[in-house]
């Protein structure tokens, strides 16, 4: 079976009209326009829950970037998925993570919690694997909270141990890569 691809769903407008039909376009447009709204509100309810009352405004001044404006409503591409994807993982992880209760149902929610974290995280990184960046992100917060302050400086060297490995802190390749 074919892993999940965001281009399946974005298609689906053009397998439904066909290519050359308006309604055709303007479907997987509004397939791709719902994955911003997702993000958006992932962003109202990540920020009015851990926050205040700022979730709104968090929310307005991350759809003002022209970037996300464009990704919505003139282009198809998997960034706004890929954005909503991962805020779900983070909103998610965040909630296991940080609940007012130590009791038994309140620590059970958390595991269904933090099992929705990676399943999102899961779709995200199947969408586009630049995903990797959130959840190697989110890597340090979730083992030092669970574990201990340092567990989040082992976390966080963790995740910049698997960059390096990998050659993204090569000075030499970045200033092969920008031409100077």
């Amino acid at each position: 079976m074919a892993p999940f691809q965001w281009e399946y769903l974005t298609s689906l407008g053009f397998l439904l009209f066909g290519y050359d039909s308006t309604f055709g376009t303007i479907t997987s447009m509004m397939v791709n326009w719902t994955a911003g709204v997702l993000a958006v509100l992932a962003i109202v309810t990540f920020v009015q829950t851990f926050l205040g009352a700022g979730g709104l405004l968090a929310a307005v001044l991350y759809y003002l970037l022209p970037l996300v404006g464009h990704f919505s409503f003139a282009d198809m591409k998997t960034d706004n998925a890929v954005f909503a994807f991962g805020a779900l993982c983070v909103l998610c992880g965040f909630v296991a993570l940080f609940q007012t209760a130590n009791d038994e149902r309140e620590r059970t929610s958390a595991l269904r919690w933090l099992f929705l974290a990676g399943v999102f995280g899961g779709f995200g990184f199947a969408t586009k694997a630049t995903t990797i960046m959130v959840i190697l992100a989110l890597l340090p917060v979730l083992v030092g909270a669970m574990l201990h302050w340092s567990g989040f400086v082992a976390g966080l060297f963790f995740s910049w141990s698997v960059y390096a490995y990998k050659g993204i802190f090569d000075l030499n390749r970045i200033f092969e890569r920008i031409g100077a």
